[in-house]
C-alpha cells in the first residue's frame, strides 16, 4: 500500500472511529467523553499518523443548522448526531438582538450535552410584537420537525423580550403532544415592552403553567430598559408553579439590560450556571 493510500484509509478508519462518539445512545458527559476518546486514541495512535491522532483528541465539533425563511426560521446547534438523547434547550434572543450575539452561551450549553434550538422570531426591530410569539412557535415547529432532536423534555430560556416569550411558549405548548415536555423556564431581564412605552408583546395566560416545571425570573437591579416588575410579575401569574423563584441581580457589572450578552465571570456566574442547573441538573 502506498503511503498516500495509507493515509487515505487511516483517515477513513479514524472517521468512523470519531462518528462512533456522535452515534452512541447516552448523553457523555465531558468527562466520559475525554475518557471514551482517550481509550479510541490510544488503539490507533500505534497505527496511524501523529495528525489523525490529533484529529482524535479534539473535541467534537458544534454543528449549526438552518431552518425555514425569515421571522419563521430557527438556528439548531449540537454535537454529534442531532438525534441522540439529550436536553433540548429552546433559546430566545432579546428584541431586536440576533442568535449570533449569545454564541458564547449557547456553545456552553451545546459542549455540557444540550441540543440548542433558537428560533430566529423577527426579521427587524418593526416586527409587530402582536406576531413574534407564533413566528417563535412556527420556528420552534419547524426545527423539530425537520431534524427530529431526540430530548423528550426542553428547557425554555430567553433575555428581554425572548425571556417573556420563554413564558409563553411553555403555556402555549403544554397540551401539544408531538412537543418534548417543559422541565423549566427560564427568563432573564424578560420584558414586554420598553419602560413607558405602551403596548408591548401580549402575554399568555400564565396561571395555565401546570406545577411540575420550574420558573425562574432574573430581574436586573439597573435595568433601565424593561425594568424589575415584567420579572415580579411573570413570578406572580404563574401561580400554580410550586418551583418558582424571583432571582433580583444587583452585581454592578451584571445588573444592566444587556448584561446576559457577556461571558464574563460573573455573567457566567449568575446567567449561566443557574441554566446548567436547570437543564442538566448539575
Amino acid at each position: 500500500m502506498t503511503p498516500r493510500r495509507r493515509l487515505v484509509t487511516a483517515t477513513a478508519v479514524a472517521a468512523v472511529l470519531v462518528g462512533s462518539l456522535a452515534a452512541t445512545g447516552n448523553v457523555l458527559s465531558s468527562a466520559a467523553e475525554r475518557d471514551q476518546r482517550q481509550r479510541l486514541v490510544e488503539s490507533v495512535q500505534m497505527q496511524f499518523p501523529p495528525r489523525i491522532v490529533r484529529a482524535l483528541r479534539a473535541p467534537l465539533p458544534i454543528r449549526r443548522q438552518h431552518v425555514g425563511r425569515g421571522a419563521d426560521a430557527a438556528v439548531v446547534a449540537y454535537r454529534g448526531d442531532v438525534s441522540d438523547p439529550r436536553p433540548v434547550v429552546v433559546f430566545l434572543h432579546g428584541w431586536g438582538l440576533a442568535v449570533r450575539d449569545y454564541r458564547a452561551w449557547i456553545d456552553h450549553l451545546v459542549r455540557r450535552g444540550a441540543t440548542v434550538v433558537a428560533p430566529r422570531y423577527q426579521t427587524t426591530r418593526r416586527a409587530d410584537p402582536a406576531g413574534v410569539r407564533d413566528a417563535a412557535r412556527r420556528g420552534l415547529e419547524r426545527a423539530l420537525r425537520e431534524l427530529t432532536p431526540a430530548g423528550d423534555v426542553m428547557v425554555l430560556a430567553g433575555h428581554s423580550a425572548g425571556g417573556a416569550l420563554a413564558a409563553d411558549l411553555a403555556v402555549t405548548t403544554a397540551a401539544d403532544p408531538e412537543m418534548p415536555r417543559v422541565r423549566g423556564i427560564f427568563a432573564v431581564y424578560p420584558g414586554r415592552a420598553i419602560l413607558g412605552y405602551p403596548g408591548g408583546i401580549p402575554a399568555a395566560p400564565l396561571d395555565e403553567l401546570g406545577a411540575n416545571l420550574a420558573l425562574r425570573a432574573l430581574a436586573g437591579a439597573n435595568d433601565g430598559v424593561v425594568g424589575e416588575a415584567p420579572a415580579q410579575e411573570m413570578v406572580s401569574a404563574a401561580a400554580n408553579v410550586e418551583d418558582r423563584r424571583l432571582v433580583r441581580v444587583t452585581e454592578p457589572s451584571i445588573s444592566d439590560h444587556f448584561a446576559p450578552l457577556k461571558a464574563s465571570a460573573a455573567a457566567r456566574r449568575a446567567f449561566w450556571s443557574p441554566l446548567d442547573q436547570m437543564v442538566f441538573g448539575r
